[in-house]
């Protein structure tokens, strides 16, 4: 789904600095945050997910963050958690152009974001490689992989525990 804001939000500003072009095609879900502040507010409720999840979320370790939208989960874990690092996985380039730049204004050293589509292959390497995550979060992206099945079957492998949102 194209960028819209909220169905009773005006037609949000461009925030200075960021380039027009990246909002076109791009599903804004979450809150686009720079700087600490609001540039942009997301279709879902962030803030109200993240209560749910908070009790959930280990405090140190790393946390793989599957369709990471524009980042908001993984920089709020990062606040949360200073002994948290996140690997954050969003397969669409404007999504991740985005969140490269939420991520710049926020200046953040412990969050890498891996532009490869999630899926067997990735979480592959993962296992490959020994990569072990305290957590990974699925939040609202399955219905997006059509083989998701074997994919969380590998991901539970190499994870201490899945937090899964479905749509």
């Amino acid at each position: 789904m194209p960028f819209a804001p909220k169905p009773d939000a005006p037609m949000p500003s461009i925030p200075t600095g960021l380039d027009p072009r990246l909002l076109r095609g791009v599903c804004i879900y979450q809150d686009l945050v720079l700087g600490g502040t609001v540039a942009i507010a997301g279709r879902r409720d962030c803030r109200k997910r993240w209560a749910l999840l908070a009790p959930h979320l280990p405090a140190s370790g790393a946390v793989l963050d599957v369709g990471s939208n524009l980042g908001w989960f993984g920089l709020r874990m990062c606040q949360h958690s200073p002994e948290v690092v996140v690997a954050s996985v969003e397969a669409d380039r404007r999504s991740a152009a985005l969140q490269r730049a939420a991520l710049a204004a926020a200046r953040h050293q412990r969050i890498a974001l891996l532009t490869s589509p999630a899926g067997v292959r990735l979480a592959r390497v993962f296992a490959l490689r020994g990569q072990r995550f305290a957590a990974a979060l699925c939040l609202s992206v399955l219905h997006w992989m059509p083989r998701h099945r074997p994919f969380l079957q590998l991901l539970g492998s190499i994870s201490d525990r899945l937090l899964i949102e479905h749509p």
